[in-house]
């Protein structure tokens, strides 16, 4: 696992009144952390600490002596930030010993729709040795979500089967990528195209409900679709579902060759629930130009709690040298600490 470093905080500027914990607001931002904004009186222990998105624990920082607030700076929290790898499961042991925390596994691959494949593929995911922590490619391109093609029914049915394989692997995001399926063909209205995506999200925000995950719609570049290909676009569909499911992801990739500005992430800050990183032309991490450190610190400066998956293009007969360089690489350009 990683920590992240979090800025130092000068006492002096925390008043001395009871202790006040007060959780965000009910609408689910994942990726938000809610701080205490207060330090205990004086004759007390100062106590500053962060209640960490869908964790039941506390992380406190206590003070040494009772009260020094004009002279003592806090030290630095560390918080979690998990590393992964997108790949599919027959790599899983590779991604561990490279030291990555989990793996985002394509949720296509499982053929939710063959019943016998779908439980092998199950109890694979209940195997592995690495925490299936996010799947991606939500739709095989068998399935079209907008278009004439579209089939609600079919649709429904297979979002229900989604969730219950997510629920039983214990997964914490779903993105929902898979251009094809998302793809307006050239007779299709785009306004009704966006109406059957909402439906479909709609859907999926149903089924979802109690299986512990959040469903990250992801932007693409024009190239691998014509329906959503920009952070304020994916943003403005979750507003419009207005659910703490469904939210939306960060791909430096795709926000590359859209030339979208790294600020987009900063903006729209509360609705990004998950992150993709890979260089420039999606090489490994290491292996291009894209400045790693500035989305570190930018995420820092978010206090960005949610989880990282590298997306890149790695050569099969260099994967377990890609795996491992690209993890030293974001550790030390992201500042990440490992931990054991």
């Amino acid at each position: 696992m990683f920590i992240r470093h979090i800025a130092t905080t000068n006492l002096s500027q925390i008043a001395c009144e009871p202790l006040s914990i007060v959780r965000t607001a009910s609408c689910g931002r994942s990726n938000n952390i809610t701080w205490f904004t207060r330090a205990m009186q004086c004759s007390r222990l100062s106590t500053i600490g962060a209640i960490l998105p869908n964790e039941k624990s506390i992380l406190p920082w206590r003070a040494s002596t009772p009260c020094c607030y004009t002279t003592t700076k806090m030290q630095r929290l560390v918080l979690p930030m998990k590393l992964g790898w997108c790949s599919g499961s027959t790599n899983a042991h590779k991604v561990r010993q490279a030291g990555y925390d989990f793996i985002e596994l394509p949720l296509a691959a499982f053929q939710l729709e063959d019943p016998d494949a779908y439980h092998a593929q199950v109890q694979e995911i209940l195997s592995l040795s690495l925490p299936t922590a996010a799947f991606n490619i939500f739709f095989p391109r068998t399935i079209k979500i907008v278009g004439p093609e579209a089939e609600p029914n079919r649709i429904k049915d297979y979002v229900a089967r989604a969730a219950q394989a997510v629920s039983l692997a214990k997964a914490r995001i779903v993105v929902l990528g898979s251009g094809a399926s998302r793809h307006i063909p050239e007779c299709w209205e785009r306004e009704r195209a966006e109406t059957q995506f909402l439906e479909t999200l709609s859907v999926i925000d149903e089924e979802f409900k109690g299986c512990g995950a959040t469903l990250v719609i992801e932007p693409l570049n024009r190239k691998e679709s014509n329906l959503i290909n920009s952070i304020s676009e994916a943003v403005r569909m979750a507003q419009l579902i207005n659910s703490p499911v469904i939210q939306a992801l960060a791909d430096v990739y795709h926000m590359m060759e859209e030339n979208e500005p790294l600020e987009e992430i900063r903006r729209h800050a509360e609705w990004i629930a998950h992150i993709h990183v890979a260089d420039t032309e999606r090489k490994p991490p290491g292996e291009g130009s894209f400045d790693f450190r500035s989305l570190s610190d930018m995420l820092q400066q978010m206090n960005y709690q949610g989880m990282v998956s590298v997306e890149c293009t790695a050569a099969a007969d260099r994967f377990d040298s890609i795996l491992q360089d690209s993890h030293s690489f974001l550790r030390k350009e992201m500042q990440l600490k490992e931990t054991k």
